[in-house]
């Protein structure tokens, strides 16, 4: 085909105006040019600039500082536990109670109703938006259903009652089982509305088809052998024990043990939850406290120094008490911050605080070598070179175990090791020989 026409030639002023029709093109931005001096030098900074430069500088220490807070908050953690771990563990267990919950709800047996009065108060409706309805739902609590298992194939959902609610439910107490509350639950979660940590609390009520209390199965079992009377009469036992963990009752008193005891758990690992938010909310507000005065960069400096002093504190104890203790899992509590006597820059230290570890880490890890050195007969003990009383129970200084000299704890080894072997063969006695 032929070649393309070439561009007519646009001129400057043209080519400016296309440029400003262009909405693709680079639109300009209003440059401040900083004020100068007569002879073109910088100007001095106004009040205004210093007060304004002053605040960028508080603005980013006050960052780094918290930056750090967090960092050091990481290598703490609170005495009662984790805050995630006891989470997992209330979730987990609450999934066990919801599923023996559901059992019994679905057998007819019980009635669940969840008791509203302790629960935090429902926030107003939103306001009315756009929709399909053009009506907007009330914000009200998160339902209760339970189910089976850890998938919702199907559920039961819970209706709220109040106390006062479910005492006019029930009515007054009879000795009829079937018409009282039979025990109360409680499952975790974490409201999203609120943002806290709940226990939805489940009174349990008996219904029509609660099942009558039997005599529990005690029957001994008769004697197996090839003998016909002996197989007829544990056959018939057998059938009759079947019969008996078959029927209603035996099946609601095995299943409301376990959720009784899950449910105990449950409250349990939330208590302890509670307990170690509190104590994370102290060692946050604690921390702040201590770290106030403290300048960003001697605070960066305590806060890289953190692992290796952990590193020495668990090689001394382990030096100390011979077990072997993984530095990679220690966790920090308030109480070490404390031990670190640390000040900021320019103030005295107290000289009455000090980690015990690294105060007398060179001194325990000294005397336990030495006393792990079995000392000659010959020579005078330790205490005796002292010139003070020696040891009863250890006079010569040997080695010790729990408190006790080898030489006592020896014979008490040898007599428990005979007793033991007392009415074993050859080849018993030689095998426990070798595992000792």
């Amino acid at each position: 085909g032929a070649p393309p026409a070439p561009a007519p030639a646009v001129g400057g002023a043209d080519a400016f105006l296309a440029e400003l029709k262009n909405p693709n093109r680079r639109k300009l931005r209003k440059v401040v040019q900083k004020p100068r001096a007569a002879d073109g030098s910088p100007a001095a900074p106004t009040e205004r600039d210093e007060k304004k430069e002053k605040e960028m500088q508080k603005m980013k220490e006050e960052g780094e500082r918290q930056e750090l807070y967090i960092e050091l908050l990481g290598y703490m953690e609170a005495p009662n536990g984790n805050i995630e771990e006891l989470s997992d563990k209330a979730k987990i267990q609450t999934n066990l109670v919801r599923s023996f919950a559901f059992t019994l709800m679905r057998k007819g047996w019980v009635t669940g109703y969840r008791v509203t009065d302790n629960l935090p108060e429902e926030k107003p409706a939103k306001p009315a938006a756009a929709g399909r309805s053009g009506k907007s739902a009330p914000v009200g609590r998160a339902l209760v259903n339970v189910w089976p298992g850890r998938e919702v194939m199907m559920c039961i959902e819970l209706a709220d009652v109040t106390e006062a609610e479910l005492a006019e439910k029930i009515g007054e107490p009879t000795s009829d089982k079937r018409k009282t509350e039979v025990a109360r639950i409680f499952m975790y979660r974490f409201d999203q509305q609120h943002k806290q940590h709940l226990l939805d609390e489940i009174a349990l009520v008996a219904t029509a088809a609660f099942p009558n209390e039997t005599k529990a199965f005690n029957d001994p079992e008769p004697p197996q052998d090839n003998s016909l009377v002996n197989r007829q009469l544990w056959e018939t036992w057998n059938d009759a024990k079947l019969k008996y963990a078959q029927s209603d009752w035996p099946q609601f008193d095995l299943i409301f043990n376990k959720l009784m005891a899950t449910s105990s758990i449950v409250s349990a690992t939330h208590h302890q939850l509670h307990q170690t938010l509190t104590e994370m909310r102290a060692m946050g507000e604690a921390m702040h406290t201590t770290f106030a005065a403290f300048p960003v960069p001697q605070l960066r400096t305590i806060v890289e120094s953190i692992p290796g002093r952990i590193k020495d504190v668990a090689k001394k104890l382990q030096k100390q008490t011979g077990i072997i203790i993984r530095d990679e899992s220690l966790k920090l509590t308030p109480e070490f911050l404390r031990l670190m006597n640390l000040a900021p820059d320019g103030t005295p230290v107290d000289p009455t605080i000090t980690l015990p570890a690294a105060a007398e880490g060179a001194d325990s890890a000294s005397t336990s070598s030495d006393s792990l050195t079995p000392s000659t007969t010959t020579a005078p003990p330790p205490s005796l070179a002292s010139g003070e009383a020696p040891d009863p129970l250890n006079p010569l200084g040997q080695i010790t175990l729990g408190g006790l000299p080898f030489d006592v704890l020896l014979p008490l080894l040898k007599k428990s090791f005979e007793r033991g072997t007392a009415g074993a063969t050859a080849e018993e006695k030689l095998a426990r020989r070798l595992t000792l």
